[in-house]
């Protein structure tokens, strides 16, 4: 039996819903109960829940002082840098940096021994970020694993002086 999820649409009013479908687990029984042919196989539609979404980049083989370099600008939309994988983390050593588009750096962080995989902040990062690894110490495997998400709105803060007493 598959469990892949299989892209489909459903039409709900004017609506178009983004869902999935998959073999069904129903019995034998439950076909024959709904006025199915217990035999065949049958794609179920998986409920309107959402089913999440991953994106993955990876890198092999970088050496001693080397930078590994993933532009997130080529998928257009905002994502979350979700958690950050590498290989032996024993002996790994890695640094991690986050760059918007004019080259200012919003995030360094270094990685050493066990301290991967790695659970990042949900703070969203604009589409023209481009994130950055050197490796410290040779590193055979990188995985950055990224969430799409929306940005409803955008908005400036303001700067308040502060008095001196």
């Amino acid at each position: 039996m598959s469990f892949k999820l299989i892209p489909s649409l459903t039409v709900i009013g004017d609506a178009l819903i983004e869902n999935y479908k998959r073999a069904s687990r129903a019995s034998p029984e439950e076909k024959e109960l709904a006025g199915l042919k217990p035999d065949e196989e049958v794609k179920a539609q998986i409920g309107i829940a959402s089913v999440e979404e991953y994106i993955t980049m990876s890198v092999m083989d970088v050496g001693r002082r080397e930078v590994a370099a993933f532009d997130l600008s080529q998928f257009d939309q905002p994502m979350r840098l979700a958690s950050l994988y590498i290989d032996e983390p024993n002996s790994d050593a890695i640094v991690i940096e986050v760059f918007l588009s004019d080259d200012t750096r919003i995030m360094k962080q270094t990685f050493t021994r066990n301290r991967t995989p790695f659970q990042f902040p949900t703070a969203p990062l604009p589409p023209s970020v481009t994130i950055k690894v050197t490796a410290l110490t040779p590193v055979k495997f990188i995985q950055l694993v990224l969430v799409p998400v929306v940005i409803l709105d955008a908005r400036a803060g303001t700067k308040e002086a502060t008095q001196s007493r």
